[in-house]
C-alpha cells in the first residue's frame, strides 16, 4: 500500500498528515483511466472553475439525509436566485437506508452488491464526495435515477473509482448524448454524460463487463441544468449516525473537493451528543481539525457552521408502589407484595447544550458564521414546546417533517445575509474590488 504525506501549514503550526492511496489498480485498468478519451486528467482539476454557478455543499448526519431541512433550503435558495439543478444524489437504498422523497436512485439485483461508509469502523475503504461507495459483485447491472418534481436535469456525473467502468445511457441512441472529458484525483474520477434536452430519468449501464473486484465500485451522482448559467448548486451530503470524528479522512474531503463548493455548511453534533458526556477541549480540537482540513482542500470556500437542535433523553423514573396479589398458599390465603411503579420521563439532553456552546465558541474565536439552531430554536424550553406541538418523532431525537421545515427556514433565515455576500462576491468579483478601491481612496483623503 502506498502512502504520501501532506504537510498544512497554518500559522506557526505545521501539522503532518500521513494518508493512504487506497486505490488498488491493476497496471491495465490505470492505463485504461490515463488513456481513454473520457478522462483527460488535469493538472488540478479540484480547482478547476465551474461556470457562473455558486455551489453550497451542505454536510451532516441523519437531519441532513433526510433532505427535509436541507432540501427546504435547497428550494428557497433556487427559488431566489435560480437552480442548476437537485445536486448530489447517494445511493443510500442500496445499503438499506433512507434517501429524500425528491429522486429515486435504484440497482438491478440490490442484494448482489455491496456497500461501504465513512461511518463503519477500522476500514480503509475508498468513498466518494457522498462518503459511501457501492459495489456490484456481478458484470452486468444497472443503475437507474429518478428526479422527482420539477427536477429535472441534462448532464449527470458520475463518481466512480479508477477501476470501475464508465456508465452509459441506456434506452438511447448515440446522438442523443455526450460523453465529455473526466477529472480524476487519482482515486475518484468524475465521469460527464451530456444529454440533447432535459430530462427526468436516467438508466446507466456499465460500458464494458470488468469482473467485480474490491476496486469497483460507485460513489454518486450529481445532476445539473445547464439551460441555467447563473444560479446555486446545493449539494446535501448526510449519513445516519455521522460523527465529525469519523468526517477526518484526507482521501474522503479531497473528493469532496471535486464538487467546487463556494460554502461549505456542516451540521453536526447530534450523535456527539448521544454519548454519557461531551470531552469539551477533545470536541474543539474535533471541530479545528476539520476547519483545517477542509480549508486545505478548499481554501476559497466559505465554511459555516449550525449546532444541533435540543432532542430528548428517556429514563424510568420511580413514582411509587403498588400492591401485587401472590399465589394462594396451603391454608388458602393469599400473600399480598409491593412492587415499584416506574414512569418514562423525558428531558433535554444536556450534551447537546453542550456540543453548541462548543461550536459557538468556536465560531466566535475564529470569526465564522454559526447558525445556532438550539437557541433558534428556544433552547431546552423551546424543545419543550416543540414536542408538546407534535414537532419530533417517536424517538424524540429526529423530527417530523413538518419539524424540520421549521427548522430549515430558521437557518435559513441566519444564511440569507452570508449567502448573499458571497454569491455577489461569487458573481460580480469587481463590486467587492471596487468597493475596497473607494474605502483606500477614502482613508487616503482623509489623512490629506
Amino acid at each position: 500500500m502506498m502512502r504520501f504525506k501532506k504537510t498544512i501549514v497554518v500559522g506557526t503550526l505545521v501539522v503532518i498528515i500521513g494518508v493512504s492511496c487506497f486505490s488498488k489498480l491493476s497496471a491495465e485498468s490505470s492505463k485504461k483511466t490515463i488513456q481513454t478519451n473520457l478522462s483527460t486528467k488535469t493538472s488540478n482539476p479540484i480547482m478547476e472553475p465551474k461556470g457562473e454557478g455558486f455551489v453550497i455543499l451542505h454536510l451532516g448526519d441523519s437531519h441532513i439525509q433526510a433532505g427535509h431541512l436541507s432540501g427546504l433550503i435547497r428550494q428557497k435558495l433556487q427559488s431566489q436566485y435560480g437552480s442548476l439543478g437537485r445536486g448530489w444524489v447517494s445511493p443510500y437504498r442500496v445499503y438499506g437506508s433512507n434517501q429524500p422523497c425528491d429522486y429515486n436512485l435504484q440497482v438491478s439485483n440490490p442484494r448482489n452488491w455491496t456497500s461501504y461508509m465513512l461511518t463503519k469502523k477500522e476500514s480503509t475503504e475508498i468513498v466518494g464526495p457522498g462518503g459511501i461507495i457501492v459495489k456490484p459483485r456481478m458484470k452486468n447491472y444497472t443503475m437507474s435515477i429518478t428526479a422527482k418534481g420539477n427536477e429535472s436535469f441534462d448532464q449527470v456525473l458520475v463518481y466512480r473509482t479508477g477501476a470501475a467502468p464508465h456508465l452509459i445511457p441506456q434506452g438511447l441512441s448515440k446522438n442523443d448524448y455526450v460523453l465529455k472529458p473526466s477529472l480524476s484525483d487519482d482515486v475518484i474520477v468524475a465521469d460527464t454524460v451530456r444529454f440533447d434536452n432535459l430530462r427526468t430519468s436516467v438508466t446507466f449501464a456499465p460500458d464494458s463487463a470488468v469482473a467485480p473486484s474490491s476496486a469497483v465500485g460507485f460513489g454518486g451522482f450529481v445532476l445539473e441544468n445547464t439551460h441555467r448559467k447563473k444560479g446555486i448548486m446545493y449539494h446535501e451530503i448526510g449519513l445516519n449516525g455521522a460523527f465529525m470524528s469519523q468526517y477526518l479522512n484526507e482521501q474522503f474531503v479531497h473528493s469532496m473537493a471535486m464538487l467546487h463548493p463556494q460554502m461549505v455548511i456542516v451540521s453536526l453534533g447530534s450523535n456527539e451528543s448521544s454519548g454519557r458526556a461531551i470531552n469539551r477541549d477533545s470536541y474543539y480540537n474535533t471541530i479545528d481539525t476539520f476547519y483545517k482540513m477542509i480549508k486545505h482542500e478548499m481554501p476559497d470556500a466559505q465554511i459555516i457552521f449550525t449546532t444541533p437542535p435540543p432532542y430528548f433523553k428517556s429514563k424510568s423514573v420511580r413514582v411509587g408502589t403498588r400492591k401485587v396479589r401472590g399465589r394462594k398458599t396451603k391454608s388458602g390465603r393469599r400473600r399480598t407484595r409491593r412492587v415499584p411503579v416506574y414512569k418514562r420521563s423525558s428531558s433535554v439532553n444536556s450534551n447537546v447544550v453542550d456540543a453548541a456552546d462548543v461550536i459557538a465558541q468556536y465560531c466566535k474565536e475564529h470569526n465564522l458564521v454559526c447558525v445556532n439552531l438550539f437557541d433558534l430554536m428556544g433552547g431546552e424550553e423551546g424543545g419543550s414546546e416543540w414536542l408538546s406541538d407534535g414537532l419530533y418523532a417517536r424517538d424524540k431525537i429526529h423530527f417530523s417533517v413538518e419539524g424540520y421545515k421549521k427548522q430549515g427556514n430558521l437557518i435559513l433565515g441566519e444564511l440569507e445575509k452570508p449567502v448573499a455576500r458571497a454569491y455577489k462576491d461569487f458573481t460580480d468579483p469587481n463590486a467587492n474590488l471596487q468597493a475596497n478601491r473607494i474605502t483606500v481612496s477614502k482613508n487616503t483623503s482623509d489623512k490629506m
